[in-house]
């Protein structure tokens, strides 16, 4: 376009100087263009808090440019013979970039000039190009950009469409005996399962979640069962004693240990040692008391007194985390000195799990998760889910809670300390002990006599 109304301006020109002997003035004069607009304003929909906002682009530079709107005269069709005007006077030429040029161009007033005259004519030739031309171009330029405004800065920016991540979901239901009431997922792919009533353990292929065909016998009166150091240990009421099993073979590993006069609730294989709660019978025989076993011999080593009752506990971060049973409270036992610390938390406690750098304990009675930093000065705060909260465990990247009351499971995420997704339906009624592995969450349903295995897609 710039090329072509260069090439049409000379054509006038040369038109009129072959006619006249003079080259004619140019009426479209050229000078600067107005001021540039203001710079863009930095983007809104970008929140910010402490970096300042993002600069306007940068004005162009300040190069003088022929008026956008001025038009280009059209050639002449047919030169017509007349009195030559008079001579171009120094002043009547403006420089192709704004300003008066101040110097005439001598030798092209005359026809009968000559040499001088067709030199004087390819030098104003050239002039009104190059003036074309660059008028053409900041034509285009303008014409691109949007009248006296600066070019826009442009940010590229990539958006990838990530479909919705698989939400977690019960994939199977086995029973597992007439009143199952605890599980323990193994590290070797094996789900371990014990109900009070019945003579044999439930083992389950963690990939699968068939039964095996290995169900070892170990008696009623199963109350809790954990997997740790290559053995599976069942704390048994009762018979009042601690079974060792081979977590490769689930044949018996050793004779049975005697547990202190009690009720065991829990039993957990973690820091190189195994610990049994327990608490008073319901003649009220016994007391609530933390027991310590050497794994490697075999015996008991200490025997923890609890004063407000053991309704629950577990092991992790350099401690034992008991759950009262009379009080909102739970204590901390430093495993290397002994030392007792008391945190409160909700009403009507029930569950606990250690993993994350916290400690995560069920109140049913809150429907709520206290979690609390597992090194001092533990600092907490509470999380509502379901109703009637029972077990908790850490696994698959998550936390994970029964709520008795409504038959769901809730999904914590332990970074945020909030609830993920809607809560997990089709886990039984009144799912209360839960485990997980490494990418599944197995729960237990007492009443239903059932295991639920819930997938989790993003584990």
């Amino acid at each position: 376009l710039a090329a072509a109304r260069g090439e049409s301006a000379l054509a006038g020109v040369r038109g009129r100087v072959v006619a006249t002997g003079a080259a004619a003035p140019l009426d479209a004069g050229v000078r600067p263009a107005p001021p540039d607009a203001p710079g863009a304003e930095a983007p809104q929909d970008v929140p910010t808090t402490d970096a300042p906002g993002a600069d306007a682009p940068a004005a162009p530079p300040d190069v003088p440019t022929a008026d956008a709107h001025a038009a280009i005269p059209p050639p002449d069709p047919t030169p017509e013979a007349g009195p030559a005007p008079p001579a171009v006077r120094p002043d009547d030429v403006t420089d192709p970039a704004g300003g008066a040029a101040g110097v005439g161009l001598p030798g092209i007033a005359r026809e009968d000039d000559g040499r001088s005259s067709r030199r004087g004519l390819q030098f104003l030739a050239a002039g009104l190009g190059i003036a074309a031309l660059t008028g053409g171009l900041v034509l285009v330029d303008r014409a691109t950009r949007g009248d006296d405004l600066p070019a826009p800065t442009t940010t590229t920016t990539s958006t990838t469409t990530t479909a919705a991540a698989p939400e977690p979901s019960v994939t199977a239901t086995i029973q597992a005996g007439s009143r199952p009431n605890a599980i323990a997922a193994g590290s070797g792919r094996r789900i371990y399962v014990v109900s009070n009533p019945d003579e044999e353990m439930t083992v389950l292929d963690g990939a699968t979640g068939e039964p095996v065909d290995r169900a070892p016998t170990i008696g009623a009166g199963a109350q809790s069962v954990d997997v740790g150091d290559d053995r599976v240990w069942v704390a048994k009421a009762g018979t009042g004693s601690l079974l060792r099993l081979s977590a490769r073979t689930t044949q018996r590993a050793g004779a049975p240990l005697p547990l202190p006069e009690g009720l065991p609730v829990r039993v957990r294989a973690r820091e190189g040692s195994v610990w049994v709660g327990l608490r008073d019978g319901p003649d009220g025989e016994g007391a609530s008391v933390v027991a310590k076993y050497d794994p490697a011999a075999g015996t008991l080593t200490q025997t923890v007194p609890i004063a407000d009752g053991v309704q629950d506990l577990d092991v992790g971060d350099g401690a034992v985390w008991v759950v009262n049973r009379s009080r909102p409270a739970v204590v901390r036992i430093d495993i290397a000195t002994g030392e007792r610390t008391t945190i409160p938390v909700g009403a009507g406690p029930r569950g606990i799990a250690v993993g994350g750098g916290s400690v995560w304990v069920a109140s049913s009675e809150d429907g709520t998760i206290t979690r609390f930093d597992s090194r001092p000065p533990h600092r907490s705060t509470t999380i509502e889910v379901g109703a009637e909260p029972r077990g908790v465990a850490f696994g698959a990247g998550s936390v994970w809670v029964t709520n008795g009351g409504d038959g769901t499971v809730s999904r914590i995420d332990p970074g945020s300390g909030e609830v993920v997704g809607a809560p997990v339906e089709g886990v039984g009624s009144e799912p209360g002990a839960i485990s997980a592995g490494r990418d599944s969450v197995w729960v237990v349903s007492t009443p239903d006599g059932t295991v639920a295995r819930i997938d989790v897609p993003d584990a």
